[in-house]
């Protein structure tokens, strides 16, 4: 399965990513990430282990980190604006 094609379900989201991916490709499934969400507003959460591409993720910021580790950082998504 490539991650760069993934098909999300329309619901609340949790994804744990232990340093899956290399800068290009993270911010490529992020972008598949952001993507559903716009179609789909709702709660993601994203468990990132070993945090390596972290600036990555500051090129998103409909993700908010809300819990920061030494071994790893937790984001959520933004709530939709009503």
């Amino acid at each position: 399965m490539d991650a760069q094609n993934l098909m999300l379900p329309p619901c609340p989201l949790v994804l744990l990513m232990f340093n899956p991916f290399k800068a290009n490709i993270m911010r490529r499934v992020l972008n598949v990430i952001w993507q559903s969400y716009e179609a789909d507003p709702r709660d993601i959460m994203m468990v990132y282990i070993h945090p390596v591409c972290e600036k990555t993720f500051s090129e998103f910021p409909v993700f908010v980190k809300i819990i920061e580790d030494r071994q790893f950082f937790i984001y959520r998504s933004k709530p939709p604006a009503d």
